[in-house]
């Protein structure tokens, strides 16, 4: 093709001529718009024109606009070449007439495959318009024709050469008299088989061939009408004949001018099925979309638009926009004035979009209406085009995150938020009140490095290690301040993943717990001494008695050693001796007080951990008429513990369980086990005597007990050592009922909650 490029860039314009070359086109480079124009109405012009949207004297657009309204039919094909990449932009460019657009820098394949595209429209429009000639020189061949065969002696020669197809045939037996050279042509029938065969064979529609031979029976002749007929091969056509009744060689014969508008019918049911398209496309938007004249009168709409109004398509068109608008909103549609038309586009700018939001009378969903400008190709007062978009989710998400935001902004806890190698992107005011650093300041800077004093050791490029944090971190470690003064910090740590699982972010979540880590101190010091007190007067009265009951049965041995009998003597030294038993005790009690201080934590299947305890257990306890059995044998997994500590733990629970099921009826104790990601759970349950709450408060102290024989050190031994094994003990029982004992462990690896908690 012969291409014309219009670019006020030199270095632009060679470079995009020497590339359109290489492919084998012919250029006419030109560097303002004036040029672009000249050539363009010029009586050899291109057939193609690249065109620069801004240059100097006339820019792309102006050309584009000024080629339409000369011609609005103008067959050059037109390519804004632009950087401007926005809707409203290329909406103004085919608005002004362009046919294509093409955003700089170009992508040569692009720019190849959209002229590509350009040359076989171009092509199209080349045929469609000798098509239309050829229909125009048809129409009026077909006049000329008529008029010959009545009236000029030159009949034969317009009869031999018509560019319709003519037939004559005999009016009563219906056989074909005579046919021109185009009707041999068009049915693809030699003139030798034509002759003589019957017009069934070409026109298979019987009852509407008679229909019309009544027609012309009686009128002589008759308006056009359309028919199928059949080629040679049996390929049918659409034929738009004119016929009437003549005399030919002395017999009644019907004269029929046929034209072949196969194609303009494929062309007329393509543009059917196109507008069925689109108007099935628009009704399947949701969106209700209103098209209206110049004066506000609703000319068109799709279904949503009619199920807005709540009225039907007929009783839609003609009514006027603006005022039903008008009459059906809450105050909020000011665009719209009491005449109806849609002020906010008055100014003809056909480019020109109000939007405006509000809600309608007994609805509680908010409606946002934008409008846009339709010019004519003219460029003179043209439609407009209304959307109406229901916009309630997106004002419940924008209220939502007004109130996230608001609440994130006025948390009292501080918050971060990074990318994923630790890079602050925002920080809330709680943030900067604690370490003094301000938003502006703290963000793209690493957190770890900004306010992080002990986990540097950890981390030390001051980002966040994957492997540390693919899952919720918590943890307490000291953090500085932007003055340098060091506080407590617990922080929560979560990553934000996508669908694939990969981290986008990291939430960090703290707070200053330098103060109540002191009240806690305070707190447990004073807890401490009130332990030592329960130990110390604890260990007074059990030491005090058997040293008395030692002390006594000593001074009675004493003072009647000489005058009594062997045994006697034995009698008071057995006493002694388990009074000082009973001390023995007392002292291995205080000294598994203070055992595993520094357990030996391992990962241990509890499932198989539970029921080896059982087979060591189950024998001694069946001897005291209890049953002890484990309620599931459900895997949930390994706990982190120290076996040994976790032995005596259950032991003692067990012992405990059993010591309550004294005067029970059906004495049983059932084990269970469940987890969730994080932790494991150990339940230890009975059906005995059970506990009032009094006495469940005070089970954790020391020497408390509710047992006759009990030193009240067992739970407080059992306590410390979950305790130390970072796990956790509670302890519900209903007073004549039972009792139920919690414990949970840390889970040695993350997984889905094997039973319900």
């Amino acid at each position: 093709m012969n291409i014309l490029i219009a670019e006020d860039d030199e270095v632009s314009r060679i470079m995009l001529s020497e590339t359109v070359e290489t492919w084998g086109h012919s250029v006419i480079a030109v560097g303002d718009g004036a040029e672009a124009l000249r050539v363009l109405q010029s009586a050899d012009y291109p057939p193609l024109a690249i065109l620069d949207w801004m240059m100097p004297t006339l820019d792309g657009i102006e050309v584009c606009r000024r080629l339409r309204q000369a011609s609005p039919m103008h067959s050059i094909y037109l390519i804004l070449l632009t950087a401007r990449n926005y809707q409203e932009d290329i909406v103004c460019g085919l608005d002004a007439g362009a046919d294509d657009y093409l955003t700089k820098p170009f992508y040569p394949p692009q720019m190849r495959a959209r002229l590509n595209a350009a040359e076989r429209i171009i092509t199209l429009r080349e045929n469609l318009a000798k098509q239309v000639v050829k229909l125009e020189e048809k129409i009026i061949s077909h006049q000329k024709i008529e008029s010959a065969l009545r009236e000029s002696q030159e009949y034969r020669n317009l009869f031999k050469h018509a560019n319709d197809s003519i037939i004559v045939f005999d009016l009563h037996d219906q056989t074909v008299l005579n046919v021109n050279d185009k009707a041999c042509e068009i049915y693809d029938i030699p003139r030798e088989s034509f002759l003589g065969i019957a017009l069934r064979l070409v026109a298979p529609d019987k009852e509407r061939h008679d229909e019309l031979t009544e027609i012309l029976r009686l009128k002589g002749k008759s308006e056009e009408f359309e028919m199928i007929h059949l080629r040679s091969d049996n390929t049918p056509m659409n034929m738009l004949i004119s016929s009437s009744i003549i005399e030919y060689q002395g017999r009644e014969a019907i004269l029929s001018i046929n034209r072949d508008v196969t194609d303009r019918r494929l062309i007329e049911r393509r543009m059917l099925h196109a507008v069925k398209e689109w108007s099935g496309t628009v009704d399947a938007i949701s969106d209700a979309i209103i098209l209206t004249d110049n004066s506000g009168g609703i000319r068109r709409c799709n279904r949503a638009a009619a199920a807005f109004f709540g009225e039907g398509f007929t009783d839609l068109i003609g009514e006027n926009l603006g005022e039903k608008l008008w009459a059906s909103s809450s105050g909020a549609t000011a665009g719209v004035d009491a005449g109806g038309r849609l002020s906010a586009i008055e100014n003809h700018n056909p480019l020109h979009e109000a939007v405006w939001e509000g809600k309608f009378t007994g609805r509680d969903d908010w409606f946002e209406i934008s409008n846009h400008y339709v010019a004519d190709s003219k460029g003179s007062d043209g439609d407009r085009v209304h959307i109406v978009k229901n916009i309630t989710g997106r004002k419940q998400s924008e209220a939502l995150l007004r109130r996230l935001n608001t609440a994130i902004e006025q948390a009292a806890d501080s918050i971060v938020i990074t990318d994923p190698s630790g890079v602050i992107q925002y920080v809330n005011p709680a943030f900067a009140n604690t370490t003094g650093w301000g938003r502006e300041e703290a963000v793209e800077r690493k957190m770890m490095n900004l306010h992080a004093a002990e986990l540097q050791e950890i981390l030390p490029s001051g980002g966040f290690l994957p492997e540390l944090l693919d899952k919720v971190w918590q943890g307490t470690f000291n953090a500085k301040k932007r003055s340098g003064e060091k506080y407590e910090e617990e922080i929560t740590i979560s990553p934000v993943k996508n669908e694939q699982g990969e981290i986008l972010n990291y939430v960090a979540v703290s707070r200053d717990v330098t103060e109540k880590k002191r009240l806690e101190s305070i707190a447990e010091a004073v807890n401490m001494m009130q332990n030592v007190g329960y130990v110390f007067s604890g260990i007074r009265h059990e030491l005090g008695n058997p040293i008395n009951s030692v002390k006594t049965a000593l001074t009675v041995l004493l003072n009647n050693v000489r005058q009594w009998n062997t045994d006697q003597i034995i009698v008071y030294i057995e006493r002694c001796l388990t009074e000082i038993g009973r001390v023995e005790y007392l002292l291995r009690s205080l000294k598994t007080f203070s055992m595993h201080e520094h357990p030996l934590m391992d990962s241990i299947p509890m499932t198989q951990f539970v029921a080896d305890f059982l087979v060591l257990v189950a024998d001694d306890f069946a001897k005291r008429g209890v049953q002890i059995k484990l309620s599931s044998t459900v895997e949930v997994g390994n706990a982190r513990c120290d076996p040994r500590a976790l032995h005596q733990v259950m032991l003692n629970l067990v012992t405990n369980a059993a010591d309550a099921l004294d005067d029970c009826d059906e004495p049983q104790i059932v084990i269970s086990l469940a987890r969730d990601v994080r932790r494991i759970y150990i339940t230890v349950e009975d059906n005995g005597a059970g506990m009032s709450e009094q006495q469940v408060e005070n089970l954790f102290k020391p020497f408390y007990t509710s047992k006759e024989k009990g030193t009240g050190l067992g739970l407080v031994i059992v306590k410390k050592m979950v305790a130390k094994m970072n796990g956790t003990i509670t302890i519900e029982s209903s007073y004549g009922i039972g009792t139920q004992v919690q414990l949970t462990l840390e889970a040695a690896e993350s997984g889905s909650a094997a039973a319900s908690i």
